[in-house]
């Protein structure tokens, strides 16, 4: 629903697109877009949910979550989950990464198992392993 949404999507199956271009470039079944340009640059990868404006709007693998506004503008990889603004938005290598909050993660460019929860929790952050909570 929505001008172009699952455009080019002619042979898969169980996918919901909800906004202009939501979904527009996908031919991958089993992902869900809600949201002006939601999902607008997916091609092939599977299982992701992307819900708000711009939400991994550029090419992404599979299984990734992200909920808010302008996630995803560089390519990501598998398994990440992000809630609120630019969370995780330049994030192009990493993989099993969960942040939770705006700006949170915004710099990570490595491997795997990142957690941030908090305003701006490891804003500039490029560097090993590591947990953090940042109360409000």
């Amino acid at each position: 629903m929505g001008y172009s949404a699952l455009g080019l999507n002619t042979t898969a199956s169980q996918s919901v697109a909800v906004g202009y271009l939501a979904l527009a470039r996908s031919t991958a079944g089993q992902t869900t877009a809600v949201g002006t340009l939601a999902g607008a640059a997916l091609t092939t990868g599977t299982g992701n949910t992307a819900i708000g404006f711009n939400t991994l709007s550029t090419e992404t693998e599979e299984t990734n979550t992200v909920l808010g506004i302008s996630f995803g503008q560089i390519q990501w990889r598998n398994c990440q989950q992000c809630v609120c603004y630019e969370a995780l938005f330049n994030c192009t290598t990493g993989l099993n990464n969960t942040a939770l909050g705006d700006f949170t993660l915004t710099a990570l460019n490595r491997e795997p198992e990142y957690v941030a929860v908090g305003h701006a929790a490891l804003m500039d952050f490029n560097s090993t392993l590591i947990t953090v909570i940042i109360p409000q």
